[in-house]
Formats: structure tokens, sequence, C-alpha cells
């Protein structure tokens, strides 16, 4: 079960994988070899040739080859390590019955399947394994857990979410929380006044991020998140919100219109959108991160008003090794220049505001 949800600049990650969830690779990395200068039956201490870093972490398993002396350890089964020092690790008694080592060996980091239990979602609900995102902010992963909880439940008792910048609507979603929650009050507000909000570049990150924790539950390849991940952009808001200046804007300057950019409106106001309709930029490059550039450029409304332009310029043609990362390109196009299909599949997303709307390419 993956879940992932955005409301104006707060978004969260739930991953649930079941019990015994198999991670054949927990970080994707190449194995770690290194050549051994000697290992101490006794202690169990294995220490690499010239102090070279094994780059070995506690609970990694290793095995042996061309060791001289001890030579019932080498092609051994995987043992686990306790690392002492970079160049020194530690294999338990696992050759205490083994002859003494006098010479070399070369030692290799084996990759063995791990197992990890999750918590179905009511369970975790009530009590949750959080991941942080901002060391800066460690207070805000465990308050936004109880208001997205609180937020689902203003929804479904009034049929609707907290309107923008509405005090009355923060008040009820207050109501829903725990008796004895802490959340901060300014939290509160902002995470309120954005209910309705919707902003492409929060879903492209929580989407990238839920798209790679897909990947992993499917392939068992890298470490999957657990359980939530909670992420916040608050940074991005006008004002000083710890001392409550929150009201650079009104609902009035919000307020929803039966628009395309409602839910950006939402956050940065109708003010914001006017101004960034106008903005005029040169775009350098439709390869992948400028397919993405402008996608989002395309979807907030950026130069899609009066006044408004957007240049393209990427001398390349489209091939077909394109196609599975560069994704305003379609087969159809291969052979083209890059500049002048972007625009064309930019131009498609693009509201049209009015007669002077447009977005041209170099």
């Amino acid at each position: 079960m993956l879940v992932a949800d955005s409301r104006g600049l707060f978004s969260y990650i739930f991953t649930d994988l079941g019990q015994q969830f198999r991670i054949d690779d927990s970080n994707g990395e190449q194995p770690q070899e290194f050549h051994i200068e000697h290992i101490d039956r006794g202690t169990g201490d294995v220490t690499t040739l010239e102090n070279v870093m094994h780059g070995l972490v506690d609970g990694d398993f290793v095995t042996f080859t061309e060791v001289k002396g001890m030579v019932q350890i080498n092609e051994c089964q995987p043992i686990k390590v306790t690392v002492k020092k970079p160049h020194i690790f530690n294999i338990g008694n696992a050759a205490a019955d083994f002859d003494a080592h006098t010479e070399s060996g070369r030692g290799r980091q084996v990759k063995v399947a791990s197992y990890v239990d999750y918590k179905p979602l009511a369970e975790a609900l009530r009590d949750p394994e959080i991941a942080f995102w901002d060391f800066a902010r460690m207070e805000y992963p465990q308050q936004l857990h109880q208001l997205f909880q609180a937020l689902y439940a203003f929804e479904e008792k009034h049929g609707r979410s907290p309107k923008p910048r509405c005090d009355d609507d923060a008040a009820l979603l207050k109501e829903e929380l725990p008796a004895d929650s802490e959340v901060d009050a300014s939290l509160l507000k902002m995470f309120s006044y954005q209910a309705t909000g919707m902003l492409v570049n929060v879903c492209s990150v929580v989407g990238g991020i839920a798209a790679q924790e897909a990947m992993k539950a499917v392939t068992h390849h890298m470490t999957p998140l657990k359980q939530f991940l909670y992420l916040d952009h608050v940074d991005a808001l006008p004002g000083d919100w710890n001392s409550f200046n929150a009201d650079l804007l009104t609902y009035e300057d919000c307020a929803p219109r039966g628009n395309r950019y409602d839910g950006q409106a939402a956050v940065f106001g109708w003010q914001y959108q006017e101004t960034i309709g106008r903005q005029k930029w040169f775009i350098v490059g439709a390869g992948a991160i400028g397919c993405e550039l402008l996608k989002n450029l395309a979807m907030m409304g950026v130069s899609s008003g009066k006044d408004g332009l957007i240049k393209i310029t990427d001398m390349d043609q489209i091939e077909i090794s394109n196609l599975n990362r560069q994704f305003l390109f379609r087969r159809p196009d291969v052979g083209e220049k890059k500049s002048v299909v972007a625009a064309r599949a930019v131009k498609s997303m693009a509201e049209r505001v009015g007669p002077d709307n447009r977005i041209n390419f170099q």
C-alpha cells in the first residue's frame, strides 16, 4: 500500500509493504572488496592490508578467499560483522576453531537479504514511524501527522476543505485535533489556509519520491520508506508566520474563481498569479531537465498572460533513446528539433488567458 497526498506546501507519503518484506540490496552500492593483513582467531578481529578502509558498517556480511593458513575460512558462508575501526572489523567466534592465519587473503562484502515488518495503516496512524525531512524543523512531522488526520475528519464532516485564509475554518479544523494535541498555532493556520491548495512543484517532488518507493516495493532493491514522510516548503510563504504576521493576503485575494490556477492562488493569491503570467523566460535546453522545467512552468501559468513570453532553445534532434526520460516527446517526434516539439507540447498545456497568450521558441 502506497499513499501520497499534497495540500499546498504540505505533503506526505505513506508505505505499508506488509510483514516480512524482503530487501535484497539495502543501498544499491557495489559490494566492498579489500585485502586482508591479519585475522585473529581469538578475538575475531580482521585487519585490512596497510590499514586501507574497508567501507563496511555494522550488520554487513563478508566472505573470504585466498587466505593462507586459515584455509577453512575461504569461500565460507557470509559472516556478519561489527565495525571497530575504519580498517578493522570483527567476525566474532566464526574463526575460533580454524587454523591460525599466516598471511594475505581477500575479503568481499556479500549482499544478504533482510526482512522488515510494516504496520498496517490503522495501526500506523495511532503509532506512526516517521522519517525526517527537515532537521531544522523536527517538531513539524508529528504535528503534520495530526493535522492531516484532522483535515480528513473536517472534510468528512463538512463535505469540503477549509477555505483559504479563513480563520473560522482554521478554528473548526482545530476542533478535530486530539484534546491533548500540541500543534503550533502558526502551523495550524498555515495548514488550514492551504487545504484547498495544489502546487505542481510540490506534486513533482512528492510524486517523484512516491514513484521511487513504488519501484523499491516491486524490485526489492534499496531500503523502502518506513513508514511516513511528511514534507513542507513553508519558507516559500510571505510574512513572518511565527509572529502571526500572516495578514498579507485575505480570503478575497485567494478565493477560487473556477480557474485551473485556483489551487495555486489559494496559497499565493491572484496577484501572484497575474504577476508570473507576465514574466519573460529564456530556457536553454529542452532535454530531461528542460522538459521537467517547461512542464512546471506551463502548469504554473508562467508567461501565460498578456505580455508573457517563454523562449526555448535546443539545437539537438529527438532520438529514440530520449523517449524514456524526456516526456514531452513521442515516437512520431523522432528526428525533429527538441525546441520545436517541446514548445508545441508546452503550448497544449498552457491555459490561454487572452489573445496575447504565447509561448515562443528559438
